[in-house]
């Protein structure tokens, strides 16, 4: 009798509190399902090329399996072709825990999180590998992979795990990154007849240092690499169509997310996330200006409790004494306002006006040098760009074609922590933690969001492919969920295929790939 007190008791308390989903279990038409073909272990990953009738999986410790997706008779019947295992005997936890398939050439990438990432023919001969000592990147262990087809060649980008910069420092690099941090780093490959070349002047290009959050990646064939961050959404870089030098700005307004504004020559700044500039001395931000001011006044500081701070301007600048505000030049009708202060100050919120008409404010941590030319040549070009200015050099940041423009293009908060991202255009997916379901945004042609929605609530997302509007979104427990989708935020349920614990899973045409913990699931049905 206890015992069926506490069951009621438990139904109760789930029927009032638990997350349950929203979406009915719908109704599919299977055409054919297989048994569950076994992978020996955990399935963690696979891809799929119906070109090539080809799958390939990820099973975790036993390596990667490679299946022709159709026999003699051409019926769906995946039989194994390849067993790759123990590629590298002289690591402990050798596993392959992502398959990603190129496109266009006859390549793939099989990642072993942390240790190495190899590179292999689709029939599974081994090309090369990196890490291990052999061919690492900035410091940094692997974190997740992606490539990238391109004309002639193949883009590897990699997100790179930092412990500590001084134990992980690059020497061959001139690299900037903090303790406990990530970096997005890539190397690409020009594809002749199946044989590969190293194009880029290392062995790997350093991109940028971003937040310890990030943890997976994605790339859209518009042309952005979209990073996960947790509990702080999704941020999106654009990679780049031709060499650029950057000017970094060392802007402590920018680096600390204020909302700047000017309004008759008057700025204003505010941080509104909860962040403050609490060093006594540096640059407040950057302007873009007609010429030097010789007059700023009305200069005031607001710390976080609401404490108001009067400052001078120096004249001298930066050869003054007290709380003082000073301009100099630093290019291209560029100009940092500088700052100095007696004592710490949590600056919250600032204001000043200047005697001179503002063109821009810069909002962004790095600006293209505008006469930066290149000269396609990779050693001349990051020469010219990154050497000192005394030397004839640019003091820049040299970020070759195919590279990523180090500025966040947009962002944007979810409502919950992110599991996976995903892209198919200009629509971004978020699969999310904790029941929190998925959402899809839609951008334009700049980059700027137009729309969101979220669906799928009630569910936790840890997969998610599109194939010619057939969207699929691996839910652990709960298996596949099936939706139709429009190109842009429309999504409209399909329906549910109950699996084993869905790790991910990928859509070919009206086929359904599923990772599972125990093994593959394939599934056909009627569009």
């Amino acid at each position: 009798m206890k015992n069926k007190l506490l069951i009621i008791v438990g139904v109760l308390i789930c029927i009032n509190s638990c997350r349950i989903p929203v979406d009915p279990l719908g109704e599919i038409k299977i055409i054919k399902r297989l048994d569950t073909i076994d992978t020996g272990g955990n399935c963690l990953d696979l891809d799929a090329n119906m070109t090539d009738s080809i799958l390939v999986v990820a099973a975790n410790y036993n390596g990667f399996i490679i299946y022709d997706i159709f026999d003699s008779n051409n019926e769906l019947n995946p039989i194994e072709t390849f067993h790759g295992t123990d590629m590298a005997p002289d690591l402990g936890d050798d596993r392959i825990a992502k398959i990603i398939l190129s496109e266009k050439y006859n390549f793939m990438v099989l990642f072993d999180q942390y240790d190495k990432i190899y590179l292999a023919k689709k029939d599974g001969t081994p090309i090369e590998y990196m890490g291990d000592g052999e061919f690492d990147c900035a410091g940094g262990a692997w974190h997740d992979v992606i490539i990238v087809d391109k004309d002639e060649e193949i883009i590897i980008f990699s997100l790179v795990n930092h412990q500590a910069s001084e134990a992980d420092a690059d020497t061959e690099q001139n690299v900037e990154y903090i303790d406990y941090s990530k970096s997005i780093v890539w190397v690409a490959y020009d594809v002749n007849d199946n044989m590969i070349s190293e194009r880029t002047g290392s062995t790997c290009e350093y991109s940028i240092n971003i937040n310890y959050l990030a943890d997976d990646i994605s790339y859209s064939n518009a042309g952005y690499i979209i990073v996960s961050y947790g509990e702080l959404g999704v941020r999106i870089f654009k990679q780049l169509e031709k060499d650029v030098c950057y000017k970094k700005i060392s802007s402590l307004s920018i680096g600390q997310n204020f909302d700047i504004y000017s309004l008759d020559s008057t700025i204003t700044a505010s941080s509104w996330s909860g962040k403050i500039i609490s060093d006594t001395t540096g640059v407040l931000l950057t302007l873009e200006l007609g010429n030097i001011p010789s007059e700023i006044t009305n200069i005031e500081l607001t710390d976080d409790i609401g404490t108001k701070f009067e400052l001078e301007h120096d004249l001298l600048n930066g050869a003054g004494l007290g709380n003082r505000l000073w301009i100099t030049d630093i290019g291209d009708n560029m100009y940092n306002v500088n700052f100095s202060l007696d004592s710490t100050i949590n600056i919250q919120h600032y204001k000043f006006q200047l005697d001179v008409n503002i063109i821009s404010i810069q909002k962004i941590l790095y600006e293209p040098i505008n006469d930066f030319t290149s000269q396609q040549n990779y050693d001349l070009d990051s020469q010219h760009c990154e050497d000192p200015v005394w030397s004839g050099g640019k003091a820049g940041v040299f970020e070759p074609a195919g590279g990523l423009d180090p500025n966040i293009m947009t962002y944007f908060d979810t409502p919950g922590e992110v599991e996976v991202v995903y892209s198919a255009g200009n629509a971004i997916y978020a699969g999310l933690k904790t029941s929190n379901g998925c959402i899809i945004i839609n951008l334009d042609e700049d980059g700027t969001i137009i729309n969101s929605q979220q669906f799928a609530v009630g569910y936790t997302i840890k997969g998610i492919h599109q194939d010619g509007g057939l969207l699929a979104l691996a839910a652990g427990n709960d298996g596949i969920l099936l939706y139709n989708w429009n190109g842009g935020t429309d999504v409209s349920f399909i329906g549910k295929i109950e699996t084993a614990y869905a790790n991910n899973v990928k859509v070919a045409g009206d086929i359904i790939f599923a990772a599972t913990e125990d093994g593959i699931e394939v599934v056909q049905i009627d569009r």
